[in-house]
């Protein structure tokens, strides 16, 4: 790592933290304790995850899990839909790029199969309990509850579409606070 590049984190964190505070709703009730807490983590993690071998081959096994998943799901859709689910064996000229993409055959597939899914792990009591080790962890870090926890964490591994799905039992109680960060951990997060 270089100067620069340590510098451009530093200006990064210290710039964020200085753009959200002005837009608060309720500067006051600012607890910077918690703001220092999820740099700290985040910095840890970031170490742990691009530097401890065993944690991210871990994490590339989830990733690759998510693949499969992915895949099998297109695979079914290109056999249901045939080729208004997958473009490129589309039997019609393209006239160019990015207009090929149909929402409903291509992207919709994907999100029907995750909310599905969540809604077994729900039905087995799988998700649950993976809420309530998750909720520990994050209460005692940052004072908030588990379906925040695990709606940030599967945005690591999922999209901003499917991660709240884990969630969408807990989403008629959140409040109004909790909604945004979820919201705003989909946005500042890539899959």
């Amino acid at each position: 790592m270089t100067v620069t590049s340590l510098l451009q984190i530093i200006i990064g964190f210290v710039g964020l933290v200085c753009i959200a505070i002005p837009f608060s709703q309720n500067r006051s009730s600012i607890n910077y304790r918690y703001i220092f807490a999820a740099i700290i983590l985040q910095i840890i993690l970031a170490f742990a995850l691009l530097k401890i071998p065993f944690i991210v081959q871990i994490f590339a096994y989830l990733s690759e899990g998510v693949t499969a998943l992915q895949a099998a799901t297109q695979e079914g859709a290109e056999f249901v839909f045939g080729y208004l689910s997958n473009s490129s064996t589309s039997p019609f000229a393209s006239s160019g790029t990015g207009n090929s993409m149909i929402f409903a055959f291509q992207i919709l597939p994907l999100i029907i199969v995750i909310s599905s899914l969540s809604a077994l792990l729900w039905f087995w009591n799988i998700l649950p309990l993976i809420i309530r080790a998750i909720s520990k962890i994050f209460e005692k870090l940052f004072n908030i509850g588990g379906p925040i926890g695990l709606g940030a964490t599967a945005n690591i591994i999922m999209g901003q579409v499917e991660a709240p799905l884990l969630v969408r039992p807990y989403l008629s109680r959140m409040s109004e606070k909790e909604l945004l960060i979820l919201m705003t951990a989909g946005m500042s997060t890539v899959s």
